[in-house]
Order: C-alpha cells, then structure tokens, then sequence
C-alpha cells in the first residue's frame, strides 16, 4: 500500500473521507454510518482491504 494511502481518514464501513482525522490528536474515528473505533483499528482493517484490492488486480 502506498504510504501517502489515507488509511486512517477513510471509513471502512461506507467509504466516506474525514479530512479531520489528520489530527493526530483524533483517536477514535467517528462517521455518520455509525462507526465508532479506534483510529489504528480503522486505519490496519483499511490497509487489508486495499492490500487485497492491489492483490486481485495484478
């Protein structure tokens, strides 16, 4: 996964951004969708699933 992959803005439920996550002092991602976790949980379920996605299209 690409470095600059914004892993933890991204929720991994519907996809939305939160560009205020880039606040490191955020640690829990909060969406409308109803997700609440920790930002790092969040942030390791988002590089799976784009680590699969890369993987599926090579």
């Amino acid at each position: 996964v690409d470095k600059w992959f914004p892993s933890s803005q991204i929720c991994h439920c519907c996809g939305k951004i939160h560009k205020e996550m880039k606040d490191l002092h955020i640690r829990t991602m909060s969406c409308d969708c109803g997700l609440a976790m920790s930002r790092d949980q969040n942030a390791a379920i988002n590089i799976k699933l784009e680590s699969l996605r890369i993987l599926k299209s090579v």
